[in-house]
């Protein structure tokens, strides 16, 4: 429940960001308002998170997550440049993600990714050993 929260929120504030850099490109007092409760509904996203994991993983994550994307929206929609050593960093952020998200699993937990289910055994012959 944390990581959706946590993904909500940031796509919440990826479209403020969006919308603000329209904003900044032309000036809208409609743009600013909508940026403003986008990012007010961002914010609840992530403390609503923090019931559900923990800070340092939750926080890593958002900030990584939306720098990532943010910086692809500006290459891709605003044609915005990075610098090689940018490139290396959002490649370094990508990778920081999935390792958080392995470290999150539990030794036995199906749902991480890279991990198979742990096989199922017969409770009366597991009894009897």
């Amino acid at each position: 429940m944390g990581y959706l929260l946590v993904t909500i929120g940031a796509f919440a504030t990826i479209v403020a960001d969006y919308i603000a850099k329209l904003w900044s490109q032309k000036p809208s007092w409609l743009f600013m308002i909508t940026a403003i409760v986008l990012y007010g509904a961002s914010g609840s996203a992530f403390v609503l998170s923090l019931r559900y994991g923990k800070l340092t993983i939750l926080s890593a994550v958002w900030t990584i997550g939306v720098f990532i994307v943010a910086s692809l929206m500006g290459l891709l929609l605003f044609h915005e440049k990075l610098s090689r050593t940018q490139i290396v960093a959002l490649v370094f952020g990508l990778i920081s993600i999935v390792l958080f998200a392995v470290s999150e699993c539990g030794p036995n937990d199906p749902t991480c990714i890279g991990r198979t289910p742990p096989k199922k055994t017969n409770q009366r012959t597991a009894l009897h050993r």
